[in-house]
């Protein structure tokens, strides 16, 4: 029987293979020989014995006569140990439950001491034609009113009246609000908002530990470093050593204490990033592009305005790329039934019909800015490839980047370990472009991730 034992200093549990607390490093108490042993729970002959006359009256004259002697015997036995605990317990009377005496008296035979009647508490004269002659009639011709444009020897400015907009008047108006709320607005909000595998947007500063191969052999020391430095666990802190993506290590309040813990993690050769919330975003969003013209030496890409960007060759150093996944939920493409009842349920709608379906999204990184090109599998126009050009967008993306690569015969390298980056659930992101284009939080995710990757060249 396997045995648990806490920690005595973190009260964690460990598994019995365990010298040392898998989390805290502190020495485990030894096992004795009785802490090994299972303790049987008691056993109730009554259940068992009926348990086992249940099982020899379902029993057939083929299987009895098939079943060894010795099983039969042993059920007899249980059967008849039941049967006699059965007659020894204690019979408890069933106790019969009494009603509480009712003090019952004679109801007052004088009328005055009688309560009310339903009949006699609402019967009421009827009103008389002349008016009740108590309340004195009011001469309305000899009432002053009062005169709202003056007060005292002050006198109010006259009330404004604006006839309200039309219908066509709002929507209009609600247009135009939408349209001031573009892509880049809205990415920068859900990038400073909310939570993310990177740790929380609200947070002043955050320490992140960028990926290396390296840091997996040296786990065993290094992560005494990180929980000395962060104050996580060392479990935690060697599965952080251990992945290949940026790992949040510390949410700061402010940016000095970030720093502090930076200061003591790159002693020990690890590379960290110090984020301050309101700087690290500045010249740093993604531009997105709807299409290219290649040249021999130079690419130019098209805005969704109209306008355009030239790149030259070499300024281009590589790319990401991921699949985003939508926030809407997921709507069936047939009519699916009721496993219950066999009614046929219509879909709201067709997922063809619904423009949010999952696409491919690959960032362009420059070597002379932080603002990475974006292209979106679903908006690219991959016309500009001409007959390299196919059907499965995945590969019309990484044909696009083998031809605005500086050198064909080596095409720019292409990272693709964001499906790796685990997804943070939650309500979607709000907003998106001028086109009505919404941002969904996985795409939010794809452009963090980008950033911190690609931050040690720039910042």
């Amino acid at each position: 029987m396997a045995t648990v034992r806490n920690c005595p200093k973190c009260s964690r549990p460990n598994g019995p293979k365990f010298i040392s607390c898998m989390y805290c490093g502190t020495a485990l108490p030894a096992l004795s020989s009785g802490t090994m042993k299972a303790v049987d729970a008691p056993v109730d002959p009554v259940a068992e014995g009926r348990k086992a006359r249940d099982l020899l009256n379902g029993l057939s004259e083929t299987a009895r006569a098939l079943m060894p002697a010795e099983v039969i015997q042993d059920l007899e036995r249980k059967a008849a140990a039941g049967e006699a605990a059965a007659a020894r317990a204690p019979v408890t009377p069933a106790s019969t439950p009494s009603l509480p005496a009712i003090d019952v008296r004679d109801e007052p035979t004088e009328p005055s001491m009688r309560k009310p009647s339903m009949e006699s508490a609402f019967d009421v004269p009827e009103p008389s034609p002349e008016g009740d002659p108590s309340i004195p009639n009011l001469d309305t011709s000899k009432v002053e009113t009062l005169n709202f444009t003056t007060v005292g020897d002050e006198e109010l400015e006259s009330v404004r009246t604006a006839p309200l907009p039309s219908i066509e008047e709002a929507i209009a108006a609600a247009a135009e609000g939408d349209a001031d709320q573009d892509f880049e607005a809205a990415l920068d909000i859900a990038l400073k908002r909310g939570g993310s595998p990177f740790g929380k947007h609200e947070s002043a500063a955050r320490l992140i530990l960028l990926p290396n191969p390296e840091y997996r052999g040296q786990a065993h020391w290094l992560r005494h470093r990180v929980a000395a430095a962060t104050g996580m666990d060392l479990y935690t802190a060697t599965q952080s050593l251990q992945r290949d993506v940026p790992t949040c290590l510390l949410a700061a309040d402010s940016f000095e204490e970030a720093e502090a813990a930076a200061e003591h993690l790159r002693e020990a050769g690890l590379a960290v990033l110090t984020i301050d919330r309101e700087q690290w975003l500045q010249d740093a969003l993604p531009e997105p592009v709807l299409s290219a013209q290649i040249d021999e030496d130079k690419v130019v890409f098209f805005r969704p305005d109209g306008s355009t960007l030239t790149v030259e060759r070499g300024d281009l150093r590589g790319g990401f790329i991921g699949e985003i996944e939508p926030d809407t939920a997921k709507v069936p493409m047939v009519p699916e039934r009721d496993k219950r009842w066999g009614v046929a349920v219509n879909p709201e709608a067709r997922a063809l019909d619904v423009g949010t379906g999952p696409f491919i999204v690959l960032d362009l990184l420059r070597a002379s800015t932080r603002r990475v090109i974006r292209i979106r599998s679903d908006e690219f126009d991959f016309r500009c490839l001409g007959e390299d050009r196919g059907l499965a967008a995945g590969l019309n993306l990484r044909t696009l980047v083998r031809l605005v690569s500086p050198n064909a015969a080596e095409p720019l390298p292409l990272n693709d370990r964001f499906k790796r980056v685990s997804h943070v659930a939650g309500t979607p992101s709000e907003g998106g472009d001028s086109r009505g284009r919404p941002l969904t939080r996985r795409e939010v995710e794809f452009t963090e991730y980008v950033l911190l990757a690609d931050a040690p060249n720039h910042l």
